[in-house]
């Protein structure tokens, strides 16, 4: 939310000096909201004048440029200007810049060629001096305009500090989301006094004089049951007339980031962002039938929002109509067919509080959040319902010197005044205690008097009356109380004690445990990366990716049809992530620990969510075969996981898939079960190339998935005993083996497993080359070695035959030559 300093000074008796604006953003930020920008407005006006244009000349370089001659002064002194605007004229006065000129977008004017001629400074639009949003051409100033005169003096208007608050920061304070609220903070912190008084008592008993309490308003108010409205209050006024807004209101709109539209929609928006209380502004002739019902929505029914989109209704949500048809959507946008049009004469003004929670589903549901339905989310005052309309009516009055109220004002909802103010109970001992201060009892009664509490003392006991603006949230407690001082006296003047506490490590739950492990070990061992991609994906994504989803976890209110599901697997969002990254890299590793999501299983049941890991392998060389890399990596893994498991050939006999049988990804010829505790740990496969070749993927993905909630319930502390490293040097044993064309590597792996003996360290699969498509070798490494002996040569060779024999034995033969 973007607050003006300027207007902030309308509610605060004494103005702030040079050092207080230029720290106003740090202030507010260690002592209200997090502020997330300060930005100065207007400064640049004071270096732009007014020019006169003598003469012009086409440009000699560019046929949509012209040369224009300025005078900027009394003196006669001209400059030589560029400009591409199709509409200046000779004897037009218009905004000069000279160079050195700074504007808010961190542009500075500096000599420049363009087109080979040398521009002296630029002639701006309304946009550029950012007292409109035209750029279309250069601002026209008035014939009478003084040659040389600033943008600051023709304007009227000030420079301004803006302020950019953060607005989750102030979600928990609706009384923050006005300039009233900011300020009655910044009195307080800066000790300026806050003008309670500016629509206190006297006023509203002024303005409560202008009513036709004897005669009736033309149109009626009532509240039907059933509806999110609490209160709401609704005020005829005739003989406006719809036109500009004059200068002063259009700039303040304009530092806030509103686009100025006509009096009557630019008085709301100035009324909303001062005082805090959104307002609605119909054109009264067309009310039908002389009355305003607050009602629920019909199912189905459609209303025509002020932006051009169309709302389809249902009874859950609150419509303000009249006898025929809806007119607004309760609290976040109005029908564009009862709007104000520049032909509108006749108003009838809106004030209304709405219960919270349903305004924000409502908007949730049909898409429309304004900046009404953001505050009435918060839950507003409703004694500042009356405030609201009531400063509307003045401002109607003062830009439309002509207008008058017609009838009474009217009103249905609770009843205001017996809305009685919640009190605390609290003393200095519990306060300092809580703070760990040391702030006397006048301290403490003059910070919370300062924000408008009221208190009442006896001894060092205090009750606190909580205001009407602080207390549609939750303050009850004494903390609540203790939190008000100790933030605007400053926290950082609360001398700094270590709690006494004792301190324990804190025990991670075995899933987490053995996710930690994972992440060191895939890094360490196999080269991956980690990733994290969404848990939402769309039905693209996963007909993309061959994924069926037969029963999908949609979302109420998706953000996008590319992000309207949960994921049932992990599998198509990496595989996602794997195209991209294989547009950049020849080959890389990926994995991910996250959570799939699943319909309930049986009736009335719930939704079920796992937690998964994900990995893949790319390489762009289709000679490699990321599948046999991929088992390697995974066999091990389980090992470090503590988990016995089979490497075994996918079948139907152990439950639960985590890859589908039908998923038309899945490799017919690679594809490998992790078995255990009676059911699937884990599965990899390689992709299928019809899927890959659909993807645009060039080269050869494999991916596997290991379930971690099984893992996390049935896995043992795993000891691992100290074992230093050998002081024998060990021998590398390669040779190539020949092995049928259609048949798995994971055959050839089980063979070796089993060759059985003390002096084998290790064993692997390197590397497979397919001369022709009916010949294939396969390189296979055996590590030999020993704990407590250098092996001989004759050691090593023996152990070499022995290892030949064995895979000769069971059908693959050394290749030779």
């Amino acid at each position: 939310m973007l607050v003006s300093a300027n207007w902030l000074q309308d509610f605060l008796s004494e103005p702030f000096t040079e050092s207080e604006r230029a720290h106003l953003g740090d202030t507010l930020t260690l002592h209200t909201a997090e502020v997330d920008a300060v930005s100065e407005r207007g400064g640049h006006l004071a270096q732009i004048s007014v020019a006169l244009i003598e003469a012009i000349e086409p440009h000699p370089e560019a046929d949509k440029l012209q040369l224009a001659t300025v005078r900027i002064n009394d003196e006669n002194a001209v400059q030589r200007v560029v400009c591409g605007a199709p509409n200046i004229t000779v004897g037009m006065k218009v905004p000069y810049a000279p160079l050195g000129t700074s504007f808010p977008n961190g542009l500075t004017l500096e000599p420049k060629k363009i087109r080979g001629v040398i521009s002296e400074g630029m002639l701006c639009s309304a946009a550029e001096l950012e007292v409109g949003d035209d750029h279309s051409g250069i601002l026209a100033l008035p014939e009478d305009a003084p040659i040389g005169r600033t943008m600051t003096e023709h304007f009227n208007v000030e420079s301004d500090l803006v302020v950019d608050i953060d607005n989750k920061a102030i979600t928990h304070r609706p009384d923050l989301w006005g300039h009233m609220g900011i300020a009655r903070e910044c009195g307080a912190l800066l000790n300026k006094g806050f003008k309670a008084d500016r629509f206190g008592s006297e006023w509203q008993a002024k303005m409560d004089g202008q009513m036709q309490n004897d005669s009736p308003s033309p149109i009626g108010v009532a509240v039907k049951d059933g509806t999110c409205c609490t209160g709401y209050f609704g005020l005829s006024v005739d003989n406006v007339k719809v036109e500009p807004s004059p200068q002063w209101m259009q700039e303040r709109l304009l530092a806030v980031g509103l686009r100025p539209i006509n009096n009557l929609v630019d008085i709301g928006n100035y009324v909303m962002l001062e005082v805090g209380g959104p307002v609605h502004i119909f054109d009264r002739t067309k009310i039908s039938g002389g009355k305003i019902q607050i009602r629920q929505a019909e199912e189905g029914e459609k209303l025509l929002l002020l932006d051009e989109t169309e709302a389809l209704l249902t009874p859950e949500d609150t419509v303000v109509a009249d006898t025929e048809k809806a007119l607004v959507v309760a609290g976040i946008m109005g029908g564009e067919e009862s709007g104000v049009t520049e032909n509108t004469t006749e108003i009838f003004i809106e004030a209304a509080t709405w219960e919270r929670t349903p305004i924000r589903k409502s908007s949730t549901r049909i898409g429309v959040r304004t900046d009404s339905s953001n505050r009435f989310e918060k839950g507003l005052d409703p004694h500042l319902m009356r405030t609201t309309i009531l400063r509307t009516l003045e401002l109607v009055q003062e830009l439309c010197p002509g207008a008058h109220v017609v009838g009474r004002l009217e009103y249905d909802g609770e009843n205001l005044d017996e809305l009685k103010a919640p009190t605390v109970p609290c003393s200095v001992t519990q306060i300092n205690g809580l703070l760990g201060t040391h702030y006397t009892q006048e301290e403490i009664i003059q910070t919370l008097q300062g924000l408008e509490f009221c208190v009442s003392s006896d001894d060092e006991k205090m009750t606190v009356s909580i205001p009407s603006f602080r207390a549609t949230r939750e303050f009850t407690y004494m903390a609540d109380v203790a939190e008000e001082v100790g933030r605007i006296r400053g926290y950082g003047s609360i001398t700094p004690v270590s709690p006494k506490l004792p301190v324990t490590p804190v025990r991670r739950l075995p899933v987490h445990q053995i996710e930690k492990k994972i992440a060191d070990f895939l890094p360490l061992h196999g080269r991956f990366l980690e990733v994290q991609t969404y848990p939402l994906i769309g039905e693209k994504g996963l007909e993309q990716t061959g994924w069926k989803s037969a029963d999908p976890l949609l979302l109420k209110n998706p953000l996008s049809v590319e992000q309207d599901r949960m994921r049932p697997s992990l599998i198509p969002l990496i595989l996602l992530a794997m195209r991209e990254n294989a547009k950049h890299f020849e080959s890389f590793r990926l994995f991910e620990i996250g959570r799939s999501y699943h319909s309930a299983t049986k009736d009335g049941g719930y939704a079920e969510e796992q937690r998964e890991l994900c990995l893949g392998i790319y390489s762009e060389n289709t000679k490699v075969n990321p599948f046999r890399a991929l088992v390697d990596v995974m066999e091990p893994l389980f090992e470090h996981l503590g988990v016995a498991v089979q490497c075994v050939e996918t079948t139907e006999k152990f439950p639960h898939p985590l890859i589908p049988l039908d998923w038309e990804g899945r490799h017919p010829f690679a594809t490998r079960s992790f078995n255990g505790y009676g059911k699937t740990l884990g599965e990899a496969t390689e992709v299928h190339p019809l899927l890959l070749k659909s993807l645009k993927i060039r080269g050869r993905i494999a991916l596997g998935v290991i379930a971690l909630d099984p893992i996390a319930e049935r896995v043992n502390k795993v000891s691992y005993p100290y074992e230093p490293l050998s002081r024998y040097p060990s021998a590398v044993f390669d040779c190539t083996v020949s092995v049928a064309p259609r048949s798995e590597l994971e055959a050839l792996a089980s063979v070796m497993r089993r060759f059985k003996d003390k002096r084998v360290l290790d064993r692997a699969i390197v590397t497979e080359y397919s001369p022709s498509s009916e010949e294939r070798y396969v390189t296979v490494r055996f590590r030999f070695g020993s704990k407590s002996e250098t092996l001989s040569g004759d050691d090593i060779k023996s152990l070499e035959n022995k290892a030949i024999a064995h895979l000769e034995k069971h059908g693959y033969s050394l290749k030779m030559g």
